[in-house]
C-alpha cells in the first residue's frame, strides 16, 4: 500500500510538472505577426503587400547581411505559376544596423515593424492565386525561426469588386483573400482577425502531410518521440524513473506490472487532453 501511495504521489507529481510545462510552453506567442493586401496597379500588374508587426522587444533581420555567417536574412519564396510572373525585386524599407557582438558583425534588422511590397505581372485573365512562404529570424533574450505561409487569391473578370474586404477567419490558414478590382488604381485590403489569428510559429504545414497515410503519420510521430528522449531535459529522467520502480518493486512481476500503469496512465492522460484541447479550440 505505502508503494502504491508513493507511486500515485509521483505520477501525480510528474502530471502536474509536465502539464505546468506544456502550458508555459503554449503560452509563447509568434513574436512576428504578418498581414497581407494586395494594390491592383493596372490589369497586367499588381502590387504585393507583406507587413509585419514585431513585438516589443523582439527584433527581425533584413533580407541583406554583410556575410552569410550572420543571422538568416528574412526570405520570400514564390511557388512558381504560368499565370503570374515577379517585377523586379522585392521592396524593403531602410532597416536599422548596428554592431552585434554575438555574430561579431554589423547586422540589418526591423524593430517594431517592417513592410514589404513585391509587384507582379498578372499574365491570365482567370482567377489564381498567388503562394509562397516567408521566411524569417527573429530574436530578443533567444531566436526563433520562423516559416509563414501567405496566398493571394486574385479574382479574374467578374469578381467582386475592389471596395470588398474580407477578415481572415482561423480556419482560412491565414491566407490572405484579395479581389482583384476590374478597374485600376484601386486597392483591396485583407484585414487579420487579431482574435482569431491562427499562426504557424515554426510549425510544418498541413498540406504536406496529405498525402500520409494515417499509419505514416503514427510512425513519423513515433521516430520523433524516440529523438525527443535524446535530449537533456528527458534523457535524465530515464534512469530516475527505472531507479524508482526497482526500489519500490518487491520482485520483477510487481515492477514491470507498476511500470506499465505507470505508461499506460501517461499515454491516456496527454491522449484526453490533447483530444479535449482539439475539440475545444
Amino acid at each position: 500500500m505505502k508503494a502504491i501511495k508513493k507511486y500515485s504521489l509521483f505520477l501525480f507529481t510528474l502530471f502536474v510538472v509536465l502539464s505546468g510545462a506544456e502550458a508555459a510552453f503554449s503560452q509563447v506567442k509568434t513574436p512576428v505577426k504578418w498581414s497581407f493586401s494586395l494594390n491592383k496597379i493596372s490589369d497586367t500588374e499588381a502590387e504585393l503587400i507583406f507587413k509585419a508587426v514585431i513585438d516589443e522587444g523582439w527584433h527581425m533581420y533584413s533580407i541583406t547581411q554583410v556575410s552569410d555567417d550572420g543571422p538568416i536574412a528574412i526570405t520570400f519564396d514564390f511557388e512558381k505559376s504560368p499565370k503570374y510572373e515577379l517585377n523586379g525585386k522585392m521592396n524593403e524599407p531602410k532597416p536599422h544596423q548596428e554592431y552585434d557582438k554575438t555574430f561579431e558583425m554589423n547586422v540589418s534588422f526591423f524593430e517594431k515593424g517592417a513592410i514589404y511590397k513585391q509587384k507582379v505581372k498578372l499574365l491570365s485573365a482567370e482567377s489564381f492565386s498567388i503562394k509562397g512562404s516567408i521566411r524569417f529570424q527573429a530574436c530578443a533574450e533567444v531566436c526563433v525561426l520562423q516559416d509563414k505561409d501567405f496566398e493571394f487569391k486574385i479574382e479574374g473578370k467578374g469578381g467582386k469588386t475592389a471596395t470588398d474586404s474580407q477578415i481572415i477567419k482561423k480556419d482560412s490558414d491565414t491566407s490572405a483573400k484579395i479581389i482583384a478590382p476590374d478597374t485600376a488604381q484601386r486597392t483591396s485590403v485583407a484585414v487579420v482577425d487579431d482574435e482569431n489569428f491562427n499562426d504557424s510559429c515554426g510549425s510544418v504545414g498541413g498540406d504536406e502531410y496529405n498525402g500520409l497515410s494515417a499509419w505514416a503519420i503514427f510512425i513519423q510521430g513515433l521516430i520523433g518521440g524516440l529523438l525527443a528522449l535524446l535530449t537533456p531535459c528527458v534523457f535524465s529522467m530515464i534512469p530516475l524513473t527505472v531507479s524508482f520502480f526497482i526500489k519500490q518493486s518487491k520482485d520483477r512481476a510487481t515492477g514491470i506490472k507498476n511500470a506499465s500503469i505507470y505508461s499506460v496512465s501517461i499515454v491516456l492522460i496527454y491522449v484526453a487532453l490533447g483530444f479535449i484541447i482539439t475539440k475545444i479550440f
